[in-house]
């Protein structure tokens, strides 16, 4: 017998139930059904990657499926003090190492585990996780 993480989202732009065991994952959203055992899912919707804002150093990637960081970031870097990635599909940090100035991470509901975080880089500004 295992236990299940259950999150439900809802927003005027994304709608969806995640499930998670620490392994194996279920995603539900109203684009698409994905049941992809363990590991890293994708899924057959193209992520809104043009929708990403980046406006007075925050930036806002809020349940776009996305399982990498975006190029519009790095563009940004010198800038960006806080990033939501918020209902996406991160599982590595290690990109993070180039923003220097960023002070606030937001990472509810992503494939993070407690490997990933132990490898969290130095981030010398960063005071909220």
């Amino acid at each position: 017998q295992s236990t299940w993480d259950l999150h439900l989202s809802f927003s005027s732009s994304h709608h969806g139930i995640m499930m998670s065991n620490g392994s194996d994952y279920y995603r539900h959203s109203d684009d698409y059904i994905t049941d992809t055992g363990t590991g890293t899912g994708t899924s057959d919707v193209d992520n809104d990657v043009d929708s990403i804002v980046v406006t007075e150093g925050h930036a806002s990637c809020i349940g776009l499926d996305l399982d990498h960081f975006p190029e519009i970031l790095y563009d940004h870097k010198d800038e960006i003090t806080r990033i939501d990635f918020t209902f996406n599909l991160i599982t590595d940090l290690i990109p993070l190492t180039e923003f220097d100035v960023l002070e606030e991470l937001i990472l509810d509901n992503n494939w993070i585990t407690d490997d990933v975080i132990g490898d969290l880089p130095p981030l010398p500004q960063l005071h909220t996780l």
